[in-house]
């Protein structure tokens, strides 16, 4: 009866800690220059996505300003720029580690049975795939991690629960 009274205080607490981050967090995730971008010698900087909008004639710049803060501006460093505010802001240099850090906490939520998702979007080849799945060992993305993680609290947990895992992907 006690241990079960202090899984109900845990799962409250960690839910509470996760609700005050927000229902809805919204991330910012600057894709870095590929490879054949940078070697078909063109003017490609970390964070410019004038690929998506092949008019050449103004380049939209994305920078990160600090972890929430992400700065896109038109042309030229002397041109005027916006800031937007995002839950957290990944810079060009991130690594896939450190995306799915700001995400954990929602794995051990959807094991404790509350509903969590997590979507990654934006234009053809701003980086999706890649944030999700990833690439190699070293680079695995979000889905991936979270599978690792799902069967580490099941081994974590396994003396109080038996957590049996489906999955599926559409």
């Amino acid at each position: 009866a006690m241990l079960a009274d202090m899984e109900r205080e845990r799962k409250k607490l960690h839910n509470s800690i996760v609700e005050s981050k927000g229902g809805i967090r919204v991330f910012c995730r600057i894709r870095p220059a590929l490879r054949h971008e940078l070697l078909s010698g063109g003017s490609f900087a970390p964070g410019s996505i004038d690929d998506v909008f092949p008019s050449h004639q103004t380049a939209l710049t994305a920078t990160r300003l600090d972890p929430s803060t992400l700065e896109l501006a038109m042309g030229s460093k002397n041109s005027s720029s916006q800031h937007i505010k995002f839950s957290s802001v990944f810079g060009h240099d991130c690594i896939q580690a450190e995306v799915f850090s700001e995400l954990r906490d929602l794995v051990q939520s959807a094991v404790d049975g509350y509903c969590t998702m997590i979507i990654a979007g934006g234009p053809r080849g701003s980086g999706k795939t890649f944030t999700m799945l990833g690439e190699g060992s070293e680079n695995r993305g979000l889905l991936p991690r979270a599978v690792d993680e799902i069967f580490a609290i099941r081994e974590r947990d396994d003396w109080r629960a038996n957590l049996e895992v489906d999955a599926q992907m559409v």
